[in-house]
């Protein structure tokens, strides 16, 4: 399971991989937008750890360690 902090929802949203940030998530909500982050993941060749870090990066940028 992935999981998806407002900051992911913001950096979907602002690039156009979802058409808005939802308020709430239902299972169902959580459910695509999941597959949308593990989707990109896989095109960007990254793990799920890997790309959550990127996506830290690139709304604060910021190097976590």
């Amino acid at each position: 399971m992935t999981i998806i902090d407002r900051y992911i929802l913001k950096w979907l949203y602002e690039n156009s991989l979802i058409d808005e940030i939802p308020k709430s998530l239902n299972q169902k909500k959580y459910k695509k937008i999941e597959k949308i982050v593990e989707d990109l993941s896989s095109e960007k060749n990254m793990s799920l750890a890997e790309l959550d870090l990127y996506l830290w990066y690139e709304k604060t940028k910021k190097v976590l360690k």
